[in-house]
């Protein structure tokens, strides 16, 4: 038995850490642990507990990383993210950048993006243990009365464990994990086998939807160049498929495709609805050349958005009831066998050399390879080599970008991020366009290989001018004044998940809403619009106060602009307008700077404690508040005497450094770009050539 433990969280209660708590940790008094148990497991602990195998009390944490604060009350989540960040580049530097399996692969990709790959996949693996360990130091500091306190940390023992347990030391807590790193990596490794190579007994369907016939020819003949990959004394163009061996675009005449990776939000044409098209609204090409892909529904397409596409001739692919679907051609399929075989023939060659390479390795470059061949078969039967997507593309879509000579371009939509440094703003894009300043930093303090950035200001602000004289935006504001509303309030909320390694709940969403509906209600000149990030569930989620939601909405001073789409199509501008007053969460402010681009006052709340926040150097207490009753008293004090607080609710200090520009062009000068790009490759430039000649045309229009 190890040395006693009073308190333990544990990751998942399973029957292997069960075992584990018997043999080494039986007397403990408490278990924590972080996900809800099985009616099997509970029964089995129930009958453990009974005959004394285990002494725990079994407890599940409530608590969410968003709670963690400093033994000074600053907010944490933003530090773990500096730490998990450091710890991954040190993974790098020590185990990834010379490791022989890895360098196979510089000579067919770019070397900083296949060092980003294992960025991103670190980040991921180690994200979930380091919030764990902060989290329970967080809980045994505040949560757990006494002064003799110890506290162990119990997970699945997998690859960079040691990293994990040193993270736990520095915490003040011990890291100990069950189970074996081989077992876990072999059970990987089998599961990719199952779901992966399965596969290629599945029926193949050549051609589904928009194939041309010279692509097809082009891609089947890299199959022939692809046979002779060897990977011995070859330079690294001599390892690209034969479609992209010389870099120009030979076959120039034929139109290619833009392709828009879907990110979730609306299809619209409308200028006053948030769409995933926004940029089109803002551009006279051609739409015929777009194709949006990975297109996600469970409910069928709307037929009129259909009918909008048919006519804009703009073409789509995704899986849903009534959207067409693409599945790989052969080709993607035998490339990967035949890749995936070149892997493991230098895996083994490298073994029987007396290199010992690592199961893990082999695993997470096999998911590597597997992801490029779809992506490059995909974009090669498509023609497509514009490829644009809002900074969610995965490193095997920009890599099989690449490879067909193709140009990828990612976009900035938010600045709820501007102080995380997270793996995930980026892929590695050939364009990035940013609108704040501190975004292109962050990306570049990650190391991200963008090759180009453009300044385009705030993206969405081609729709203000049609918000602002919306007949919705003119009739609710009448309607809520009607009925005695003097002063109007929009909130902006975030969305709440309600698991521990999130920073946000329904119950503080809840709270939120609460404050703000008792504020009205007692307030009789007082009117709010509810702008939710999320709304297609936000009754849900708020039924604990129904009887005030349906208390305040009878006053008819109380709105809530909800849209069916999962991200919101209503653009916070039009609440804003409505509204005298914007309050939005500093963690999430972007839909509070478009209040205030649009013209209206706007406020942020800081019950986290996020003072290390940038916008705390010019706007405490002026713009951010930390509390309801402080900005409940503020907002008291502007509505009886404003000039008093000229300064409220005006971000002055940082306009310039969020969007430079603010004259309504932003998206405009993004459909500029594109366009140039797609002429210059239309004629014949090579992508080089097409990403500086681009650059240089927005810099003259700007």
């Amino acid at each position: 038995m190890k040395r006693r433990i009073q308190t333990i969280f544990i990751d998942e209660v399973s029957v292997i850490s069960v075992v584990y708590l018997i043999f080494y940790y039986r007397s403990a008094a408490y278990v924590w642990h972080f996900h809800p148990i099985s009616r099997n497991l509970s029964l089995l602990i129930y009958i453990l507990r009974t005959i004394q195998l285990i002494r725990a009390e079994f407890q599940q944490v409530t608590n969410h990383v968003g709670q963690i604060k400093d033994t000074n009350g600053e907010w944490r989540l933003n530090d773990i993210y500096h730490e998990i960040g450091n710890m991954s580049r040190t993974i790098i530097e020590q185990h990834i950048e010379k490791n022989t399996l890895v360098e196979f692969f510089y000579h067919l990709w770019e070397k900083n993006k296949v060092l980003m790959y294992f960025d991103k996949l670190f980040e991921k693996e180690l994200k979930f243990e380091c919030m764990r360990i902060s989290l329970s130091e967080w809980i045994l500091r505040t949560k757990i009365p006494g002064t003799n306190k110890s506290g162990l940390v119990l997970i699945k023992k997998k690859k960079w464990f040691p990293y994990i347990e040193s993270y736990g030391l520095e915490k003040g807590l011990q890291v100990d994990g069950y189970g074996s790193s081989g077992f876990w990596l072999i059970s990987g490794i089998y599961n990719w086998v199952l779901v992966n190579l399965l596969k290629l007994r599945e029926p193949i369907i050549i051609r589904t939807y928009g194939t041309d016939t010279m692509a097809k020819s082009s891609v089947m003949s890299a199959v022939d160049r692809f046979k002779g990959f060897t990977g011995k004394g070859k330079t690294r163009n001599e390892y690209k498929f034969k479609a992209i061996q010389n870099d120009s675009n030979k076959d120039h005449g034929t139109p290619c495709t833009i392709g828009i990776f879907y990110g979730s939000g609306k299809i619209s044409f409308k200028a006053t609805e948030r769409s995933e098209l926004f940029f089109l609204n803002s551009s006279d090409f051609s739409r015929s050349q777009f194709l949006i892909y990975n297109y996600h529904t469970k409910q069928p397409l709307e037929d009129r958005v259909l009918e909008q596409l048919r006519l804009k001739r703009v073409k789509i692919i995704g899986h849903g009831p009534n959207v067409p679907r693409w599945k790989p051609t052969r080709f993607m399929y035998r490339s990967l066998v035949q890749l995936s075989c070149k892997l493991l023939y230098k895996a083994l060659s490298e073994i029987l050399k007396g290199r010992w390479i690592g199961a893990y390795y082999i695993e997470k470059l096999l998911l590597l390879v597997k992801e490029y061949c779809y992506w490059y078969d995909f974009y090669s039967e498509h023609n497509i080599k514009i490829n644009i997507g809002k900074s969610n593309f995965t490193i095997g879509q920009i890599l099989a970008t690449d490879s067909l000579n193709g140009i990828s371009l990612g976009y900035q939509y938010s600045i709820s991020n501007i102080n995380f440094p997270s793996a995930s703003l980026s892929a590695g894009e050939d364009v990035l366009f940013y609108f704040s300043a501190d975004y292109k930093d962050l990306i570049q303090c990650r190391n991200a290989p963008v090759k180009s950035f453009v300044r385009t200001g705030y993206i969405y602000d081609s729709a203000f001018e049609e918000i602002a004289h919306s007949d919705q935006v003119h009739t609710i504001r009448k309607q809520l004044h009607d009925n005695g509303a003097e002063f109007i309030l929009s909130f902006f909320d975030e969305t709440p998940k309600n698991f521990w390694f999130t920073g946000y709940s329904d119950e503080e969403l809840t709270r939120e809403y609460k404050f703000l509906l008792k504020w009205l209600l007692a307030d009789k000149s007082l009117g709010v619009i509810f702008k939710p990030k999320r709304s297609n569930n936000l009754f849900k989620r708020l039924n604990k106060i129904d009887h005030l939601i349906h208390e305040a909405m009878l006053t008819r001073r109380c709105r809530f602009l909800t849209s069916k789409t999962n991200v919101g199509s209503i653009y916070p501008g039009e609440a804003a307008l409505i509204s005298d007053l914007s309050i939005g969460k500093l963690l999430g402010c972007t839909a509070a700077m478009e209040a205030q681009l649009i013209g209206i006052p706007a406020v942020l709340i800081d019950e986290e404690g996020y003072r290390t926040h940038p916008f705390y150097q010019w706007g405490e207490d002026k713009v951010i508040f930390d509390s309801w009753e402080t900005l409940k008293t503020a907002v008291d004090r502007y509505r009886s005497k404003p000039e008093e607080l000229l300064r409220f609710g005006q971000w002055t200090h940082v306009l310039d450094m969020l969007d430079p520009y603010r004259d309504g062009k932003g998206s405009l000068r993004m459909a500029y770009y594109i366009k140039m790009i797609y002429d210059a490759l239309q004629s014949g430039k090579s992508k080089a050539e097409a990403i500086s000649f681009a650059y240089e045309s927005v810099k003259r229009i700007c």
